[in-house]
């Protein structure tokens, strides 16, 4: 999944757990879908919490088949209520259930048929020089080394029609967070062009330029 910054509407999500309930607030009009379910399941496990030690959220998310967006789901595993307002996450209401899933796909969010692929994320030395004899030289300067790696997906038209609708509404300059499947892992880029070709007779590759300094 790709997660782009976007503008979003601020939102209050009250959740409760049996007798106990508390608002999470988020006035952010600048954010990505990543990092706002980060932060509501950080702050719902948080010890200050009033139902602290009887249950444990997570979050995950699905693809949605029909517009290739992410619908996000926000789990627990005790039965909780929840009650939003507004916002980008698109969490319904609902009382005494363990998971809840988006009504629509997040804000920025793109999740193609076939899952990103990462590769390369090391840190690469340019050229120049870090020494002062032959033997000492070596390539880049070190504490210039930047990430430059090699992120592609391949999907289908539909892939291609959200992806563009999320970049057309991202913030500027693009930042994007992107899930590397093999190492189950976020990683946090700064995104510039955009490239799609044919693969076969009915799919397309997607090549992005990303670097690891997200601005």
């Amino acid at each position: 999944m790709l997660c782009l910054d976007a503008t979003w509407t601020p939102y209050d999500i009250e959740l409760q757990v049996g007798g106990d309930a508390a608002t999470y607030s988020s006035t952010d009009t600048t954010a990505n879908a990543y990092e706002r379910i980060v932060a509501l399941v950080a702050w719902a496990n948080d010890a200050g919490r009033p139902w602290a030690g009887t249950i444990t959220f997570s979050w995950s998310w699905t693809r949605d088949t029909a517009t290739g967006g992410a619908f996000v789901v926000l789990s627990a595993d005790v039965a909780f209520d929840i009650n939003i307002t507004a916002g980008g996450l698109y969490l319904p209401n609902g009382a005494a259930q363990t998971t809840y899933t988006g009504t629509d796909p997040a804000i920025g969010t793109w999740a193609p048929t076939i899952p990103i692929a990462i590769r390369g994320h090391v840190r690469l030395l340019g050229d120049g020089d870090a020494g002062g004899s032959e033997r000492l030289i070596r390539p880049g300067t070190p504490g210039l080394a930047g990430q430059r790696p090699k992120v592609e997906a391949v999907g289908t038209a539909l892939d291609a029609a959200r992806l563009s609708a999320v970049l057309a509404t991202a913030t500027t300059p693009r930042r994007a967070w992107v899930y590397q499947v093999h190492k189950s892992a976020w990683r946090n880029y700064a995104l510039g062009a955009v490239n799609r070709s044919p693969e076969d007779t009915t799919a397309y590759r997607f090549t992005f330029d990303v670097a690891g300094e997200a601005i």
